[in-house]
């Protein structure tokens, strides 16, 4: 996606470069590199169009609320956890009717981490507990294991050793 973002770039390829911006914020995401993440997440949202912002204003709110999610934890800021659940939340205004259930689940399993990071547990695992309903039934989806991993974390902070081993489990 490098060289694809230096021709985009060259080329005034706007709705693709701000695609290759986000996949590579995804990977810086998926490596922890949250700052990194948010460098490129902040150059593609000001190439969106916001009369039309296309499918890219949905998966960068994503991108964004998981960085803003992992510094709140790495440095306890709360100002990152409230820009999380914004950018959370605003996907799931923005999305909810046009039927992205995977994404939608993202933000849920996002929200989610924000609460139990903040101490929410109960809030936490209400969100959980209907995504987790809808993802059982691919038991490969990496989803379904991040899911389950919340909702084991979730347990564990709340003494529920049992509860947590079941999720483990599944």
């Amino acid at each position: 996606d490098i060289r694809s973002l230096f021709y985009a770039r060259e080329l005034s390829l706007s709705k693709d470069a701000i695609f290759c911006l986000n996949n590579i914020a995804s990977v810086y995401i998926t490596l922890g590199d949250f700052n990194k993440a948010l460098d490129y997440i902040t150059e593609a949202l000001k190439r969106v169009d916001p009369e039309n912002p296309g499918p890219f204003q949905s998966s960068l709110l994503i991108n964004l609320g998981q960085s803003f999610q992992a510094l709140a934890r790495d440095f306890q800021e709360p100002g990152y956890s409230s820009q999380a659940l914004e950018c959370f939340s605003s996907y799931l205004n923005l999305e909810k009717t046009a039927g992205k259930m995977g994404l939608i689940l993202h933000a849920l399993n996002g929200m989610a981490g924000v609460y139990a990071d903040q101490g929410r547990l109960d809030e936490a695992k209400a969100l959980l507990l209907p995504v987790l309903d809808k993802v059982k039934t691919d038991k490969t989806s990496a989803l379904t294991g991040m899911t389950l991993l919340n909702l084991a974390a979730i347990a564990c902070n709340k003494g529920e050793v049992a509860e947590a081993e079941r999720s483990y489990r599944e």
